[in-house]
């Protein structure tokens, strides 16, 4: 079950960087294997430029926009990459000052679709 997460970035480096941080930390690539995209929303540095290295892992991959597409577009951009590079079971757009602290949540949205079947999924916000 591949899953891909569809990061938007647009300046804030540093919380971008720790989104990023969370996913590598939290979800165990043996059990799930996911990618990351990161969609670089026309910020005025290039993200990858600026991006801490150590972060740019063979499953991180940096989509760059010359504009701001804004929040809905750039979402589908990163979406529109993923499911052209990869053949993914599900598609996770989370925004980049989001940190994920479940080592379990990929398997929570495995156990909620087979319940469900749902096709669009919103977590509950604390």
């Amino acid at each position: 079950m591949l899953s891909a997460f569809v990061i938007l970035h647009y300046i804030a480096v540093k919380d971008t960087e720790e989104c990023i941080a969370s996913i590598l930390k939290k979800i165990d690539s043996s059990k799930n294997p996911f990618e990351i995209v990161v969609v670089d929303n026309g910020s005025p540095e290039k993200l990858e430029d600026v991006i801490d290295k150590k972060l740019l892992k063979e499953n991180v991959h940096i989509v760059t926009s010359k504009s701001n597409l804004g929040f809905a577009c750039g979402n589908n951009l990163g979406i529109q990459y993923a499911r052209e590079h990869f053949a993914t079971r599900f598609i996770i757009c989370i925004n980049n000052d989001t940190l994920i602290c479940q080592n379990d949540f990929l398997e929570k949205i495995d156990i909620e679709y087979r319940k469900s079947k749902f096709w669009v999924l919103g977590p509950m916000i604390y």
